[in-house]
């Protein structure tokens, strides 16, 4: 690895223009020092969009790579000065120019820089269509502290998904609303829930989050409850050649209805 750190002032900031807005990014969330560099470094996008609305949302692209930040407001009162808070979320996209359709890729390729993963993100995607890239780790959602998870590849196993519920029943992932996880291999239920006290419930149910439009269907779920007394909803569905594991929190904010 370069030792970025350790070169020249000159072949640091030369370095820094040639880097991705993906690694751009996770530099400059590294320390105090690195923010600096970055901004000193004045890379330039070839496309710079502000959307304004609700939120406030910046837009950046070049030819490979487009980063959407959305930021939400500190106060909501129309008639006070509006200051704006840490990004809600943060989404980096790569496109495939053999194909035009636009496909979510892990924008650090074969791991997420660990001063990312503890940023307090309301939304954390992590997804791609690849096969060249090696996926997220149980350990990198462990250090999450963001309310909605989706990621769409984890190297996972049975007894690796129980380690995480027990760990969340202990305590870990507080501020979790909502996990989304596309895995490859088909796990069984018994090994998934295997020394958790659950109930098993076949009737359709109907889930949502406070401040989110979404509402999410559960139709086949295992109710359990975390030490702080919080229930949790999981559902396993496998839908051709992707499997997916849902994870529901039902925090005082949330509600979870009969369909």
């Amino acid at each position: 690895m370069l030792p970025l750190l350790r070169l020249p002032g000159n072949a640091i900031i030369q370095t820094v223009r040639i880097m991705d807005m993906s690694e751009i990014l996770g530099l400059s969330l590294a320390s105090k020092r690195c923010k600096r560099i970055v901004i000193n470094a004045k890379s330039r996008a070839e496309f710079f969009q502000v959307i304004i609305g609700s939120s406030i949302t910046f837009a950046i692209k070049n030819s490979t790579m487009q980063m959407w930040l959305a930021f939400s407001f500190t106060d909501e009162e129309p008639s006070s000065a509006k200051r704006l808070r840490a990004p809600s979320s943060v989404r980096i996209s790569t496109t495939n120019f053999a194909n035009p359709i636009e496909m979510m890729m892990d924008p650090w390729d074969s791991s997420v820089p660990k001063n990312i993963l503890i940023q307090n993100f309301e939304t954390f995607i992590f997804g791609f269509h690849s096969e060249d890239l090696e996926t997220m780790k149980l350990e990198d959602l462990l250090l999450m502290n963001s309310k909605y998870i989706d990621v769409q590849s984890l190297e996972i196993s049975p007894k690796e998904f129980n380690k995480f519920l027990k760990l969340w029943i202990q305590g870990a992932l507080p501020q979790l609303e909502y996990l989304s996880i596309v895995f490859p291999n088909t796990v069984e239920e018994d090994e998934v829930m295997n020394g958790i006290n659950y109930q098993k419930n076949l009737s359709e149910r109907i889930f949502s989050r406070h401040g989110d439009k979404e509402k999410y269907i559960i139709t086949d779920g295992m109710d359990f409850y975390g030490r702080n007394g919080l229930k949790a909803i999981v559902q396993i569905n496998y839908e051709d050649l992707k499997n997916y594991f849902e994870f529901f929190v039902i925090h005082d904010y949330c509600i979870v209805s009969q369909l």
